[in-house]
């Protein structure tokens, strides 16, 4: 198995949530679900980042949701493989270089987000309820989270259907993510947009989502530390 390792650029770090079983001997071999755990593992950083310097924590948000989708929005394909193999191959001295002028947009974010105060308290079960959805941009693996107003929820993670009931936390955990136990009530076997299957061990496990400073993103992880994340998601409009 192959080290992790992370590179510390400006305001950002990259990093990667987790290893491939080889290294990569060219840009064109870096896979899809390495790019995502690269761009994901940037939007954690970015928020430990804001963490490190104080800042409120709503406004922390917005800066780093507006910074995933500047990225998302201008960064092609080929530049994150390229970004990816320089991180898993050790060579940080490029990496930052190749950073830099990607990096150079995201500063007018500081200037686009509404003041943290701008967001009222809200009521987390009332926040969460609606359709929550995010695609991967390099191969359209398909995630999405159905939160109705009746206690019941239906999941679509690439392959795999569940039907759950839900309960949301009434006050967050230390790192501000709500916990919500899950129980399914029928799922379909399908292949997740992480190339696994899950067991109905995994299925029922809580999840721990983290809104946005606007409560239009969401992130979903397996733990209240914000390991294994998919997002950020984005509340549908009917």
């Amino acid at each position: 198995m192959r080290k992790c390792r992370t590179a510390v650029v400006a305001l950002l770090a990259s990093s990667l949530a987790g290893c491939a079983a080889t290294i990569p001997h060219a840009p064109s071999d870096v896979s899809s679900a390495e790019i995502e755990r690269y761009r994901f593992g940037m939007y954690q950083e970015c928020q430990a980042a804001g963490d490190l310097r104080g800042e409120a924590v709503l406004a922390a948000r917005a800066f780093c949701d507006c910074v995933y989708d500047t990225l998302s929005r201008n960064v092609s394909a080929d530049a994150w493989r390229k970004l990816v193999f320089l991180n898993l191959n050790g060579r940080a001295q490029e990496e930052r270089a190749a950073l830099a002028p990607v990096l150079g947009g995201v500063s007018l974010c500081r200037t686009t987000m509404a003041p943290a105060s701008a967001t009222p308290h809200f009521e987390p079960t009332a926040a969460l309820e609606g359709i929550w959805a995010w695609k991967r941009p390099f191969d359209d693996c398909h995630e999405s989270f159905e939160f109705r107003g009746d206690g019941t929820a239906r999941f679509e993670r690439g392959d795999e259907r569940t039907e759950n009931t839900y309960r949301v936390a009434a006050a967050p955990e230390a790192g501000g993510r709500y916990r919500v136990n899950i129980a399914p009530t029928w799922f379909a076997f399908g292949v997740t947009c992480d190339g696994s299957f899950r067991d109905e061990g995994e299925r029922r496990a809580p999840v721990y989502v983290l809104f946005g400073a606007r409560l239009e993103t969401l992130a979903v992880c397996d733990s209240a530390d914000g390991a294994d994340c998919v997002g950020p998601l984005r509340r549908e409009r009917k």
